[in-house]
């Protein structure tokens, strides 16, 4: 039965098993209020309008809660309001549908209980409930209007939330979850491991660039950025003496790198200069600071650099670390490898990956098999291919997964009852990887602390539960609404 059905089918024969309070839309001292001939309409919900009237008051009401905005915050804000306004709509619907209704002694209770209407003597007056109103500029109808609508909102949370049941059998599969400890030996299977192992032909390279040159452009625009689009290059090293330590006179620093480094000659003297007097970590190796791109470099660091020829110094450059002077070793130009010369290796990778996954997936069949006869990993096979065991000492069978490696429902659900020893039945598939384990420890849950920590258990799965279904059955309503945004 689907959230829709299960809410309109709801009956006294449910127990509601908790208030559960959703964000509602609050428009005390901002009602509607009549829209006039005016008023222009931003959206229809189930034919229903939505007009710019209503609009405008809570967009001019939620931007005095969040100040000065950025315009993009602002269209975020202004889209974010018109969903409120559609919701509510949705909600009013539905409460209406199910033939909720709020009488007028709850609305006077809820305004008599207003704090914002009593007077010192703690009691309702009416005389500062009608100045407050008038302050706000809003009349008594449309107010009381709203606190009808509000409070019928209220009324169908709890209806909504009578649908959900938490059983005992569920209360305690999350205690044993929540409270068994596990420790898991696992190894990680990936395609890319078996890539090398896949033999491929010239003949079967130019084949593949010849008739699929759409999908070598895809890959290439793929990877153009990160493979075949390389900045500028600089290998150099440095000698850097910092100021961005309290109480450094930074005149007095760059004096000193003025006696340093002048007449100091490119070379074996830089790099013995480097080693003596060098405040950069790369003093212990002569102030080398390898080959770096040009956007690795700091922007002000990368104009002396590359305004500089090879083997020439830099003048003095400041930073936000310091003073330093740069030896340029080597300049390397920006280079673009053409879709033309990248598709004879994009072609062998392409079919590398449509083969890898059939050798990955016999080594691990392998590889279980081995494991499940020795009882512990098969080093001896899994080395040579660049693949190692790891461990994961502190695993939670009410978790997702198997520590980095993402969602994994089979793998956790076959260590629910496994002991000890057990190397699990099946090769599991996770985040495209395929999955070998074993339990090397377990450390059951405490059931004799079962029956003290059930009630509030049970407590807090309810609560979930509740905030879960409230939630895909708002979604499910304005999913199945007919809506028309018109901004």
């Amino acid at each position: 039965m689907g959230i829709m059905e299960r809410m309109r089918s709801g009956t006294d024969n449910f127990v509601i098993q908790a208030v559960f309070v959703i964000i509602i839309v609050s428009f005390v001292f901002w009602g509607m209020g009549n829209t006039g001939p005016t008023s222009s309409v931003v959206a229809e919900v189930n034919g229903k309008r939505i007009t710019d009237t209503q609009f405008n008051k809570l967009a001019r009401r939620v931007a005095r809660s969040q100040g000065a905005m950025t315009a993009e915050q602002e269209q975020a804000m202004r889209s974010q309001v018109l969903n409120m306004l559609i919701e509510k709509e949705v909600m009013l619907q539905e409460a209406h549908h199910l033939g909720l209704e709020i009488s007028d002694e709850e609305v006077n209770r809820d305004i008599f209980s207003n704090p914002n209407f009593k007077g010192e003597d703690g009691k309702f007056s009416m005389e500062i409930y009608e100045r407050t109103l008038e302050r706000s500029g809003i009349s008594r109808v449309n107010y009381e209007a709203e606190v009808y609508e509000n409070l019928l909102l209220n009324k169908l949370q709890e209806v909504a939330v009578m649908a959900v049941q938490v059983n005992d059998a569920e209360v305690r599969d999350r205690y044993v979850a929540s409270n068994t400890g596990l420790s898991v030996q696992y190894v990680a299977i990936p395609d890319a491991a078996f890539y090398s192992a896949v033999e491929v032909t010239q003949e079967e390279i130019d084949a593949l660039v010849a008739a699929d040159a759409a999908r070598i452009q895809a890959a290439y625009d793929a990877q153009f950025e990160r493979r075949f689009n390389e900045p500028r290059k600089a290998t150099i090293s440095t000698i850097l003496l910092r100021t961005d330590i309290e109480g450094v006179d930074k005149d007095a620093v760059k004096a000193r790198l003025e006696a340093i480094t002048g007449g100091l000659a490119p070379g074996e003297a830089f790099e013995e200069a480097a080693r003596t007097w060098s405040e950069d970590l790369s003093a212990v190796s002569g102030g080398n600071l390898g080959t770096q791109s040009e956007d690795q470099l700091d922007p002000t660091l990368a104009q002396a650099v590359f305004a500089a020829e090879a083997g020439q110094l830099t003048g003095i450059i400041e930073t936000g670390r310091g003073f330093q002077v740069l030896w340029v070793r080597e300049l390397q130009d920006a280079k673009v490898t053409s879709v033309e010369e990248a598709s004879p290796l994009l072609a062998r990778e392409l079919i590398q990956a449509e083969r890898a996954p059939a050798l990955a997936d016999t080594f691990a069949e392998e590889v279980l098999a081995e494991w499940k006869a020795l009882g512990a990993p098969p080093l001896e096979k899994l080395l040579p291919q660049g693949l190692a065991p790891r461990s994961e000492p502190q695993v939670r069978l009410d978790g997702p997964g198997l520590g980095p490696l993402g969602p994994a429902p089979a793998l956790m659900a076959a260590l629910q009852d496994a002991p000890t020893g057990t190397v699990l039945p099946d090769v599991y598939t996770v985040s495209g990887q395929r999955v070998i384990a074993q339990v090397t420890s377990r450390t059951d849950a405490d059931m004799a602390a079962f029956e003290t920590e059930a009630p509030k258990l049970r407590q807090q799965m309810r609560m979930m539960s509740q905030r879960m279904f409230v939630q895909e059955w708002r979604d499910a309503l304005i999913a199945a609404a007919e809506v028309e945004r018109y901004i």
